[in-house]
């Protein structure tokens, strides 16, 4: 009777595992691609080799096992560890920003270059005697130093 409840305790010790599926290196890899090492600055995780992103990397691979969704893993890990953790934020008003702000500012030196490039184009051209500078006759004595300092 004895070996019966050993074999019962065996068996009900691996259904849990049998019920995790078999997660893929791409799978993690997927995941990894799009969140940042909390530790190296600009590092994706999918290439960082730190300690902490193989801890994360191994935590996403159990998630996954456990039949958790991208976005259920991603969202975990943006509870737990804020917004810097994603390429791409996922609140609303960070990613609108983070598209607009750029835009915005591509369109204001747009703008800023039209309206510079029409000034120039009204401004008077010189005339030939002020675009070659200055006019010295013979009995300037600017001019006299000169010569004399070169001979």
């Amino acid at each position: 009777m004895r070996w019966f409840y050993v074999l019962l305790a065996l068996l009900l010790l691996t259904i849990p595992a049998a019920a995790q599926r078999p997660v893929t290196e791409d799978e993690v890899h997927a995941i990894a691609e799009d969140m940042y090492c909390p530790v190296c600055e600009n590092e994706p995780l999918d290439d960082c080799r730190n300690v902490t992103c193989m801890q994360w990397k191994a935590e996403i691979r159990n998630m996954l096992s456990q039949g958790m969704t991208e976005d259920q893993i991603v969202a975990d890990f943006i509870e737990r560890y804020g917004q810097q953790v994603v390429s791409i934020p996922r609140d609303p008003t960070l990613l609108f920003l983070s598209f607009a702000i750029p835009a915005a500012g591509t369109v204001i030196m747009i703008v800023m270059g039209v309206f510079t490039f029409l000034r120039w184009r009204r401004r008077q051209p010189m005339t030939a005697q002020a675009s070659s500078g200055p006019v010295f006759t013979p009995d300037d004595p600017y001019r006299r130093q000169v010569e004399q300092d070169i001979h």
